[in-house]
């Protein structure tokens, strides 16, 4: 399918092209704005585009913003009353075209991409309010295939003036053409951020003037030379000439004695620097929902409720190229595959996690301890652990080995000596050992165990008949577990 943007129109647009930030004031920044409400589009479209590659707040946050939602990953998700046949299928062919999708930008051939510079590219509305591709379809007959280039279009392109967007032929044209159905991609948010932006822009451009003519004028000390000398004498010249060799633009002569005074003017109530920070500030927080960087982060209900703000733009950023795409390319692409039908299936993109899955998986843990059930697949979401697939290796539960042959408690892993230990003692002699061991055993403080197996080691007496082969042998067992407690 032909493109509408063609390399005249192109051409065409840079010869007539301009620096819009040249000689801006208030009132043409007001005047560009009024015109831009009222459908007149383009002089504001070209203010917004160059500050957004000047201001270097804007710089930084506008990425950030549009990037959060290009970078996330999507799936397509069967919906609807078709059934489940129907909806796999149209969720099988939107996936398909999705992950083929071209992207570029028709004034920047240079620059491509596919589906994650499409999304980025469609959040350029955030700024100014509407962003608009142009979609040159690919139909493919012989392989029933359908594919698109969505080519960037530049909003000084377009005028709104009749409540819809039409396309200028030429940049000084008034009156545009309306947009063929199905062959634009026009996405729309509910403010254009970018017109507070600018205001902000030019107050800081007038603050950091002020504070640049304040640091010209003051940033140096001020020459005052006092004489009582009259005006003309010979003395009087000297001291003025002496004057004019310090370099310094300020300098001034008074009657009383005869001294040289340097003069440093303060600029600790200057409110250059406040209003500069304060207007960046306030960008920041409209684009990203807040100001982490300057705000205190040991306010918990306020780094909270910035969290919420900027989870909540993030969401609305989703729904947007969501509900877009859903309206305008998938409904398209179902009918080219399927026929004048609803959609059984849609885009979404998979919100980044921001539940606390260690509470979650504390809470779960703590119900089971108390007798509630808790079912896998509960833990499963709140860990994030996927269920193995059939046939899938799983990995198997650490096993202990346990002193079973004494009946007790008291875990070790020489299970064979300590049997065979067991076996040589008398069944009162035994017990009393035995007894001796879950008391150690249940003891919770480390040390205090490792004092009780000590003390148990010199006492060992006590718990056999005599024998060199019992004592030895149990003092090798004691010797390891000291050496593990500790």
């Amino acid at each position: 399918m032909k493109s509408e943007i063609t390399d005249e129109r192109i051409l065409f647009e840079r010869r007539c092209r301009y620096n819009p930030l040249l000689g801006l004031r208030p009132q043409t920044l007001r005047s560009a704005i009024d015109a831009f409400e009222v459908g007149y589009i383009s002089k504001a479209a070209r203010i917004w585009e160059k500050l957004e590659s000047t201001d270097d707040t804007v710089i930084a946050v506008r990425p950030k913003r549009r990037k959060r939602v290009s970078r996330l990953s999507w799936q397509i998700v069967p919906y609807g009353a078709a059934g489940e046949e129907t909806a796999n299928a149209h969720a099988e062919v939107l996936e398909d075209f999705y992950n083929n999708v071209a992207w570029t930008d028709a004034c920047e051939k240079h620059r491509v991409g596919g589906f994650s510079r499409l999304v980025e590219a469609m959040l350029d509305c955030i700024g100014k309010k509407y962003s608009v591709h142009e979609i040159v379809w690919n139909p493919q007959p012989d392989m029933r295939r359908l594919r698109a280039t969505f080519k960037f279009v530049p909003l000084y392109f377009f005028e709104n003036t009749t409540g819809n967007l039409r396309l200028l032929r030429t940049p000084n044209a008034i009156t545009g053409d309306e947009l063929k159905p199905n062959k634009w991609l026009v996405a729309a948010s509910d403010e254009p951020l970018m017109a507070a932006c600018s205001v902000y822009y030019l107050f800081k451009q007038m603050s950091l003037a002020d504070w640049l003519v304040f640091s010209r004028r003051f940033g140096s000390a001020l020459a005052w030379l006092k004489t009582n000398e009259p005006e003309g004498t010979p003395k009087w010249q000297q001291m003025a000439e002496m004057l004019a060799n310090i370099d310094n633009e300020s300098s001034f002569i008074t009657g009383d004695a005869d001294t040289l005074t340097l003069l440093q003017v303060s600029g600790q109530n200057a409110p250059f620097k406040e209003i500069i920070e304060h207007l960046t500030r306030r960008v920041i927080t409209m684009w990203l929902g807040s100001d982490l960087a300057t705000m205190s982060s040991q306010d918990g209900a306020g780094a909270s409720l910035q969290g919420e703000s900027g989870a909540m733009l993030e969401d609305d950023d989703c729904l947007l190229v969501e509900e877009t795409l859903e309206r305008t390319v998938s409904r398209f692409v179902i009918r080219y595959y399927f026929g004048d039908v609803e959609p059984a299936a849609f885009l979404q993109f998979q919100r980044t996690d921001r539940s606390d899955k260690r509470a979650a998986l504390e809470l779960l843990g703590m119900s089971a301890d108390r007798g509630v059930a808790v079912s896998q697949k509960a833990w499963r979401e709140a860990s994030g652990i996927a269920a193995p697939d059939d046939g899938e290796p799983i990995i198997e539960k650490a096993q202990t080995a346990t002193a079973d042959a004494f009946g007790s408690s008291f875990a070790g892993n020489e299970t064979d000596d300590i049997a065979e230990l067991s076996r040589a003692m008398t069944g009162d002699k035994k017990q009393k050992f035995l007894d001796e061991l879950d008391r150690i055993d249940a003891m919770t403080d480390a040390s205090q165990r490792a004092d009780a197996l000590v003390a148990l080691e010199k006492n060992l007496g006590e718990f056999f008949d005599g024998g060199d082969a019992e004592a030895t042998a149990l003092f090798e067992i004691l010797k390891k577990r000291i050496g593990n407690e500790k």
